[in-house]
């Protein structure tokens, strides 16, 4: 059986200290746009063009 994330645990991870996990939650394709949203501009910049990336493909454009 597969868990479902919550909004909130979305949020924490999506602010974690570790760039991998910050990946996984860009990379994530159940993650909240409004999750994705926030992500932009992460200093790491591989994550920041992640999230761009899947917003432009959700037609969120940054």
């Amino acid at each position: 059986m597969k868990r479902q994330l919550s909004h909130e645990i979305f949020q924490r991870l999506a602010c974690d200290a570790c760039e991998g996990v910050r990946m996984r939650i860009a990379l994530n394709p159940k993650t909240p746009v409004e999750i994705l949203e926030r992500m932009q501009g992460d200093t790491w910049d591989n994550i920041d063009d992640t999230v761009r990336k899947r917003l432009a493909k959700r037609g969120k454009f940054t």
